[in-house]
């Protein structure tokens, strides 16, 4: 991974900077549901979902000491389907690339278990689509994978 960039975990204290992601324009009209998220249905949601570690894992993308973007997957068998947003503020400065390439190298490195990724992306969201077939992931109908 960069040394520039790098994944944490998140925490309960990343409730907000989640939730204000989430609920950014942009990342909801490339969202399969486009309706703005209530805060009480989203505190409940990440409640759940830093919890279910065997079936969830959420990181926050790092850049130095600053957060710019996130990264969950959400984990089947031996699959994961991937959910990425980046920080409005960083996007088309190549974070983008970054996400996807070191959540690749992570999952290489910290769950083996997981052998397929999986990226659901509205066909209108062209820079997202770009971004993962420059990371090594293959159209398939609906999808884009990556065998790891």
């Amino acid at each position: 991974m960069s040394d520039k960039y790098y994944y944490r975990y998140a925490t309960k204290d990343d409730v907000d900077l989640i939730y204000n992601w989430a609920n950014e324009k942009e990342v909801r009209a490339n969202s399969f549901n486009s309706n703005e998220i209530k805060y009480e249905d989203h505190v409940r949601w990440f409640d759940r979902i830093l919890s279910d570690k065997e079936h969830n894992v959420q990181l926050i993308l790092m850049c130095d000491d600053t957060p710019v973007g996130q990264c969950r997957l959400s984990i089947d068998n031996r699959q994961a389907t991937i959910g990425l947003s980046v920080d409005k503020n960083y996007r088309g400065t190549g974070v983008g690339n970054a996400l996807i390439s070191n959540i690749c190298e992570w999952v290489r490195e910290n769950r083996p278990d997981i052998k397929t990724l999986i990226g659901q992306i509205k066909p209108e969201n062209e820079a997202s689509a770009k971004a993962v077939i420059n990371s090594g992931f293959v159209e398939t109908y609906r999808n884009y994978e990556l065998k790891l």
